[in-house]
């Protein structure tokens, strides 16, 4: 069990941030940062070691966080809004264009290969910073940099192959 504990010190943090980056609200964040770790310690034996913990137990809170919005009915995924632009209300057609944009960004990600896609989630939606990207996967916080620059200069390239 102290294995487990140590797991969940290190790791309940940047969960419960790529909770909130999704879209959950404080509250809901926490109840499944919780409802991650106790799924995580009852499935542990599916946990083969191909990716990294981090990696997994976002996997596990995204399937949660999806499962919950399906079970309330709210199927649209807010997007992450800047601050500055949340005091206004978007025209109906610069939301259009925002969903269009991220389904295409999320397209894009999921054709990028398997160590690009983890470190811009790790660090996009976890906020992770390289140095916590280079040591979950073991490598240098060149490598962490170097991954995500060629991972964002590919999404752009797609996007743009796509409009």
């Amino acid at each position: 069990m102290d294995a487990f504990e140590e797991i969940y010190r290190r790791y309940a943090g940047p969960v419960r941030q790529f909770l909130l980056r999704l879209g959950a609200e404080e509250a809901l964040a926490e109840d499944l940062t919780a409802d991650t770790f106790l799924k995580a310690m009852n499935c542990i034996d599916s946990y083969d070691g191909s990716v990294q913990m981090l990696t997994w137990l976002c996997t596990v809170a995204k399937r949660l966080y999806f499962n919950h919005r399906k079970k309330k009915g709210n199927r649209t995924l807010p997007l992450p809004v800047d601050e500055a632009l949340a005091s206004k209300e978007p025209s109906p057609q610069q939301r259009v264009e925002s969903k269009e944009a991220a389904a295409a960004l999320y397209r894009a990600l999921t054709q990028l290969p398997s160590p690009q896609k983890d470190v811009v989630y790790l660090r996009a939606f976890a906020d992770l910073s390289f140095a916590e990207i280079a040591s979950i996967f073991e490598k240098t916080e060149s490598w962490a940099r170097v991954s995500y620059f060629r991972a964002k200069k590919q999404l752009k390239e797609m996007l743009t192959d796509e409009t």
